[in-house]
């Protein structure tokens, strides 16, 4: 996955540069995959719920600024409709297998982002 986005990252740094947070965040980021490996089997879904509450924390960030600044911005309504659209897949299959943390975050993150499609809705610029 790193090989992937690595020219992506690469990218961002050299034309925007990354703010102190962004590099902390990065670095927590980039552990998450070594603790998932080390984290123990009967663990992993705790940990994955608390991951999953981070995203669904970073999610609701972009309709909170949207409402405040009264300006959709560079949103991108049809990235929102697909990762939508993706979660109520992900909400099927966390049904169909029992996953608790899947069952409990893409319902949040739907109402997030169809929350976000409709503010965008009403302060994008025509």
């Amino acid at each position: 996955m790193f090989l992937v986005t690595a020219p992506i990252i690469l990218g961002l740094y050299k034309f925007k540069g990354f703010s102190r947070q962004e590099k902390i965040l990065f670095g927590v980021f980039a552990l998450i995959p070594v603790a998932m490996f080390f984290c123990p089997q009967t663990q992993k879904p705790t940990l994955l719920l608390v991951l999953l509450m981070g995203v669904l924390f970073s999610i609701t960030l972009q309709p909170y600024e949207i409402w405040k600044k009264k300006s959709a911005g560079k949103v991108d309504p049809k990235l929102l409709a697909v990762f939508a659209v993706t979660a109520v897949f992900w909400f099927v299959y966390g049904i169909v297998i029992k996953d608790i943390p899947l069952m409990i975050f893409n319902p949040s993150a739907i109402v997030v982002l169809l929350i976000t499609l409709g503010l965008w809705r009403k302060y994008r610029q025509n």
